[in-house]
C-alpha cells in the first residue's frame, strides 16, 4: 500500500509538472505572438517616420520659399512709393545704320581664303594620291628610262590631222547630198593607221620613235626589238604594227613576230588565219617559208603565233627558238617581237635575251609608277636591255597633263614632220645606210 501510495504521489507530481510545462508553452506562444505584433508595429512606425521626415523637409522648403516671395513682394510694393532723383541721361541712343551681325564682307573674304586654301590643299592631296605616270620627266627621273616619244590616241579627229593642220587625204569623202563632213570619230583599223594615214600626227610621232630607236646605237644596228608593257590593254600590238610599217616605209625589210603565245593578235590585223605560225615551225609541222606571210604593206612581213601551245614560256626558252631568231635576223633588216605583259608572265623576261633591246609601252594616267618600275626590274634583273619607254594612246586634248606638256605633245609630231623631209632617206635607201653616213 505504501508503495502504491508512493506511485500515486509520483504520478500526481508528474501530472502537475506536465501541466506546468503546457502552461509554459502556451505562455511562450502568446509572448511570441505579442513580439511579432510589436515588430510589425515597429516597422510601420519606421515607415511613418520616413514619410514624416520627408513631409517635414518639404514643409521647411515651402516655408522658406514663401518667406522669400513675401519679402520680394514687400520690396516691390515699397518700390512704388520710392522716387529716385539721382538718374540723368548722358547720351541719347543712336539708331544703327548697318547691322552688327552678320559681317558680310568679312565672311566673304574669309570664305574666299578658306576655299582657296582648301582647294590648293585638295589639289596637292589628289596629286599625292595619283600614282600614275603623266609626264616625260616622271619616266626619265622616277622610272629611270630614256623617253623615246609619244603616240597620240588613234581614231580622234586630232590624230588624223596632217602636220600642216589639214585632215589626212585618206579620210572618207563627204556623202553626196549630205552637205556636211562625215563624222571624224568613225571606227578605223588602228593597227594599220600609219599605212592608211602616212601624213597624220600619229604617223609623224611613230617615225620620230623609229628615228630615236635607230640612232640610239649608231655603232651597232638595232635589228631585233621586243615590245612589251607592264600590264595588258596598253596597245602593244598596235604600236608594234605601226612602228613596223614606219620602218618598212623607209626601205627596210621588216618582220613582225607574234610571240604573245597566249593572246595572239597580229594575224587579225591583216585578216590572216592563225592555223600556222611560229609554234608550228618550232614543232616541225610547217617550214619557215610557209609561216611567214607577206602583207599589203611593202617590205612588211609577219610571222603569226600559230596554234597556241600549252607551255609558251618553255617553248621560247628552247634552242630551236634561239636558232629561229638568228635565222630571221639574217633574212630581215628589222625583226620586231610582240610579247605579252612583262609583269603578268615570264615570256618577256626570257625573250629579252634574244633581242638587241626592249621597248616598254606606258599609258599616261593609267599605268602605275610601281608597275612600270616592276617591269623595268623584271627585265634588267635578268640582264636585258631596255631601249626606252613610249607613251601610247596619249589624249592630246586632256588637260591633266598640264598646259606645257599638252602644247609640247600636240606640236611634237608636226615639228618632226616638217623637218623630216630634209632628213628622210630617199627611195631604196635604208635607215642603216642613213645611220652609217657621217
Amino acid at each position: 500500500e505504501i508503495q502504491n501510495t508512493i506511485e500515486r504521489a509520483v504520478q500526481n507530481i508528474l501530472k502537475s509538472i506536465e501541466l506546468q510545462y503546457k502552461e509554459s508553452l502556451k505562455a511562450e506562444k502568446g509572448y511570441l505572438k505579442e513580439l511579432a505584433d510589436l515588430n510589425e508595429k515597429a516597422m510601420a512606425l519606421n515607415l511613418k517616420e520616413i514619410e514624416y521626415n520627408e513631409l517635414f523637409r518639404t514643409n521647411e522648403a515651402n516655408l522658406r520659399t514663401y518667406l522669400l516671395l513675401l519679402e520680394r513682394s514687400e520690396d516691390a510694393r515699397l518700390q512704388k512709393y520710392i522716387k529716385r532723383n539721382n538718374i540723368s541721361i548722358l547720351d541719347r541712343a543712336l539708331t544703327p545704320e548697318i547691322p552688327s551681325k552678320p559681317r558680310v564682307k568679312l565672311n566673304i573674304l574669309l570664305a574666299l581664303i578658306i576655299g582657296l586654301m582648301a582647294g590648293v590643299g585638295l589639289a596637292f592631296f589628289l596629286e599625292y594620291m595619283d600614282v600614275t605616270i603623266k609626264t616625260q620627266d616622271e619616266v626619265e627621273h622616277e622610272i629611270g628610262l630614256p623617253f623615246l616619244g609619244i603616240v597620240p590616241s588613234i581614231g580622234s579627229a586630232q590624230s588624223r590631222k596632217s602636220r600642216y593642220g589639214r585632215y589626212s587625204p585618206f579620210k572618207k569623202k563627204k556623202r553626196r547630198g549630205s552637205g556636211r563632213e562625215p563624222d571624224d570619230d568613225t571606227p578605223m583599223n588602228k593597227d594599220l593607221f600609219v599605212h592608211k594615214n602616212p601624213s597624220s600626227a600619229v604617223a609623224e610621232c611613230v617615225r620620230s620613235i623609229r628615228t630615236n630607236i635607230l640612232f640610239m646605237s649608231p655603232d651597232k644596228a638595232i635589228s631585233r626589238i621586243m615590245v612589251t608593257s607592264p600590264g595588258p590593254q596598253e596597245g602593244k600590238t598596235t604600236l608594234v604594227l605601226n612602228l613596223a610599217i614606219a620602218m618598212a616605209q623607209s626601205g627596210s625589210r621588216v618582220l613582225v613576230v607574234d610571240t604573245d603565245l597566249r593572246r595572239p593578235r597580229v594575224h587579225k590585223a591583216f585578216g590572216f588565219p592563225n592555223d600556222k605560225g611560229i609554234t608550228s615551225t618550232l614543232m616541225g609541222v610547217h617550214p619557215l617559208e610557209e609561216t611567214i606571210r607577206e602583207t599589203e604593206v611593202e617590205n612588211l612581213f609577219i610571222l603569226p603565233c600559230g596554234p597556241i601551245p600549252p607551255n609558251p614560256a618553255e617553248l621560247i626558252h628552247t634552242d630551236k627558238f634561239s636558232a629561229l631568231v638568228e635565222e630571221l635576223s639574217v633574212r630581215f633588216d628589222r625583226v620586231i617581237f610582240d610579247s605579252p605583259p612583262v609583269t603578268a608572265v615570264t615570256d618577256a623576261a626570257i625573250l629579252v635575251h634574244q633581242v638587241d633591246g626592249a621597248i616598254l609601252i606606258l599609258r599616261p594616267l593609267q599605268t602605275h609608277k610601281s608597275a612600270a618600275k616592276q617591269a623595268k626590274r623584271s627585265l634588267t634583273d635578268v640582264g636585258g636591255r631596255i631601249l626606252g619607254a613610249v607613251f601610247n594612246n596619249l589624249d592630246l586634248e586632256n588637260r591633266d597633263y598640264g598646259y606645257y606638256h599638252y602644247y609640247y605633245y600636240r606640236k611634237y609630231g608636226y615639228y618632226y614632220g616638217e623637218s623630216r623631209d630634209s632628213t628622210a632617206p630617199q627611195a631604196g635607201e635604208t635607215h642603216q645606210e642613213m645611220v652609217d653616213e657621217p
